[in-house]
């Protein structure tokens, strides 16, 4: 049995595939299979797969249902105990890549994988993979199938690749083989093939696709072996260290006891692990370290990892008032039609926690509450979410299965980022809950650290959360409110772009690229003298940037 076979699928690309199958062919290694299929090219692509063919192994030129379908007739065909996928255009990267790779091989790894050259326009780049592939990493990247290694045997046991995908099949399957079954990778610090970013993967017009397939990938695995009764508490954590103790005091506290506490540190300095650990003598207590890849990122890892049936989530600094947790649930089982119960909150100033206000200012005068203590579902829960975020993210408790056909956190929205949740679920039908109960609050921590109110991002984030959701707002016939509410932000956003010289404006140009936006806001069809100035430093930034 050969230990590695080579796999090539083709359409239409005939120098691609010349190049890809020149680069198998002057490997130094002996015994590689390799297996060349072609979704029935009309471009002479079958002339360079029979001229080969003395050294193809395994070969067929027919029509395929897609690139996964024909990677799995590749996998079906395949002998080897590794499997490499190479599509055609890409090559590997020294005529002894595989000789050098062979050694790591026999060690039995699940998933071996290199680091990749990536070309473009006659350019050539470093790509390269970290030491381990995590659950947080394959939230925001990937693992690249044309440096991967993958033991043969895993699509037997996990499934082979799933042809509903059009671009992010191999994720699917890394992601069902990495996190959901803990297959075993290493990494070999070397270059393993050249990348053609002419792919279907690179052309800017997929973003969108892929980033909703992965999405798709990722809820697949999200919902097993949950125990229906228990609470999943979600704690990001970044330099709280100050804080967190307290935070995780009110949690032991709680009169429901049947919880687990997940606390994502993302990327702290500070000695939030030192404070931390005492309290990871309680089994229901664990710790997760990974990068600083943001609060959402930090909150969809807390998602994935969560057990429980309930979900909540609490900031490192805040504080759940003692019957939180059990009012709670309990409403939550007494009434399964409601997707999810929330309770009041109140801010306190970190010097003073025995003063609680409505209000962010934690000033006795204007003290008016801002939330609106709205129980239901369909349009009229969702026209109060189109006026704006109904509650702070530690208020609601939520079941967890709620949000299989819904999604996690955009992590791509920087603020309002909560706000696109609650909305998602309200404009899904969700039912919800205002639950008015003893010592159930949620307490909000003021002070020096605390998340800075930056109107303008406030206002661009929630602009891309109203556009992001236009066709289900139009849904349920809210599109005369949606057009009002968009008509407000961007008359905000054009008044401080106006007022604003200088560096901070095209650190603003930067979020409204970045967004999506620059056409919402500045229009086509503008003429006037100050837009047009407006419009030549937008464009004069993105030909520098873009």
């Amino acid at each position: 049995m050969p230990l590695l076979s080579v796999i090539t699928i083709n359409y239409n690309n005939k120098a691609g595939l010349k190049r890809t199958v020149e680069s198998v062919m002057a490997q130094s290694a002996p015994g590689i299979e390799f297996i060349v299929i072609d979704g029935g090219s009309s471009d002479g692509s079958k002339d360079i797969i029979e001229q080969n063919q003395n050294q193809i192994a395994y070969w067929r030129s027919e029509k395929d249902a897609g690139i996964y379908d024909a990677m799995n007739k590749g996998i079906l065909a395949a002998s080897g105990d590794y499997l490499l996928f190479l599509n055609s255009g890409d090559y590997l990267f020294e005529n002894n890549t595989i000789e050098k790779i062979a050694p790591y091989l026999e060690s039995g790894s699940d998933i071996v994988y290199g680091d990749m050259k990536i070309e473009s326009g006659g350019k050539m780049q470093n790509g390269f993979m970290p030491e381990r592939i995590t659950l947080q990493h394959l939230l925001k990247d990937t693992l690249w199938h044309p440096v991967s290694f993958i033991r043969r045997e895993l699509f037997f046991k996990y499934g082979l690749y799933d042809t509903s995908y059009k671009i992010c099949g191999d994720y699917d399957f890394f992601f069902k083989a990495i996190v959901a079954h803990k297959a075993g990778t290493q990494h070999v610090p070397q270059f393993i093939s050249v990348f053609d970013l002419g792919g279907i993967s690179s052309k800017a017009d997929n973003r969108e696709l892929i980033k909703a397939e992965r999405e798709r990938a990722q809820l697949h695995f999200a919902f097993h072996d949950l125990q229906e009764g228990k609470v999943s508490v979600i704690i990001p954590a970044y330099n709280y260290g100050r804080y967190i103790a307290q935070t995780l005091e009110s949690v032991l506290k709680q009169s429901f006891s049947n919880w687990e506490c997940l606390i994502i540190d993302n990327g702290s300095t500070d000695n939030t692990y030192e404070v931390v650990a005492p309290f990871l003598a309680d089994s229901r207590m664990h710790y997760v370290k990974q990068d600083n890849l943001g609060v959402s990122v930090a909150r969809n890892v807390g998602l994935h990892l969560a057990k429980g049936g309930f979900i909540q989530f609490l900031d490192a600094d805040d504080l759940l008032e003692y019957g939180k947790l059990g009012a709670e649930v309990n409403y939550l089982k007494q009434n399964p039609g409601t997707d999810l119960v929330y309770g009041d909150m109140r801010y306190f100033k970190s010097e003073q926690p025995q003063q609680l206000f409505y209000s962010y200012a934690c000033s006795d005068k204007e003290d008016k509450r801002w939330m609106s203590y709205v129980s239901g579902s369909g349009k009229p829960l969702a026209e109060r979410f189109l006026n704006g975020n109904n509650f702070v993210i530690s208020s609601p408790l939520f079941k967890k299965s709620s949000l299989k056909d819904i999604g996690f956190f955009d992590s791509s929205i920087q603020y309002n980022e909560d706000w696109d949740l609650w909305f998602r679920m309200a404009l899904a039908g969700r039912a919800m809950h205002y639950l008015d109960a003893e010592q159930s609050k949620t307490l909000i921590r003021i002070h020096d650290g605390s998340a800075s109110r930056d109107v303008f991002s406030m206002q661009v984030c929630g602009l891309k959360v109203l556009m992001k959701n236009a066709a289900a707002i139009k849904n349920n016939q809210l599109d005369a409110n949606l057009q009002k509410r968009i008509a407000d932000h961007v008359r905000i956003i054009r008044q401080i772009l106006a007022g604003e010289p200088g560096d901070n404006f095209d650190t603003r140009l930067r979020l409204l690229h970045t967004q999506g936006l620059t056409e919402t806001i500045f229009g086509k069809k503008r003429n006037s003298p100050s837009w047009i100035r407006l419009k030549l430093k937008l464009y004069s930034f993105l030909n520098i940037t873009a």
